[in-house]
């Protein structure tokens, strides 16, 4: 990408940006294997992005509509981006599929309080990959979840069941 005439964003290394003379801006968004070109102008963007297929094995697979398991609709005036084949997965994953939807991610008022019981592994197994999986959620496209994740996961070293009742039901 640097020899591409993108310069790496100083606040994640999988961003690259590149400023024409012109003004005008082309980032791209890179992660392992995966990459998007992003920009108002889509000559520009065409021109950087055939530059750097000219140097990497790499298809062009035209508009996006997916990224790391994101789904990715464009519209002439939005982009929305959404995870819900992911959560669907989940859902299944943690047997949740025919849950009530509640309103708030924790019930109000929730205080979670240490577990001072002895450590379960099968539940704390359990409990760590509930939170890795609202983690990515969290990270991607839910960060109305951020504070409620943050705090439950907290207990991933010891969680009790009632830890647990509550990371599943942010979901």
């Amino acid at each position: 990408m640097l020899t591409q005439g993108f310069k790496q964003a100083s606040s994640d290394a999988g961003v690259f940006v590149y400023r024409h003379k012109d003004g005008k801006i082309v980032i791209t968004l890179v992660y392992v294997d995966d990459g998007i070109f992003l920009g108002h102008d889509p000559k520009l963007i065409d021109r950087k992005k055939h530059a750097c297929l000219e140097h990497w094995e790499c298809h062009n697979t035209g508009d996006v509509k997916e990224f790391l398991g994101m789904q990715i609709k464009t519209t002439a005036h939005c982009i929305k981006v959404n995870q819900i084949n992911y959560l669907k997965q989940i859902l299944q994953r943690f047997d949740m599929t025919n849950v009530k939807v509640t309103k708030t991610p924790l019930p109000s008022g929730y205080i979670p309080q240490p577990n001072t019981a002895a450590v379960d592994p099968k539940r704390q197994q359990h409990f760590q990959q509930v939170i890795g999986s609202l983690l990515y959620l969290m990270l991607g496209t839910r960060p109305d979840i951020l504070f409620m994740v943050i705090k439950m996961s907290q207990f991933m070293a010891n969680p009790s069941q009632e830890h647990l009742d509550k990371a599943m039901h942010i979901f």
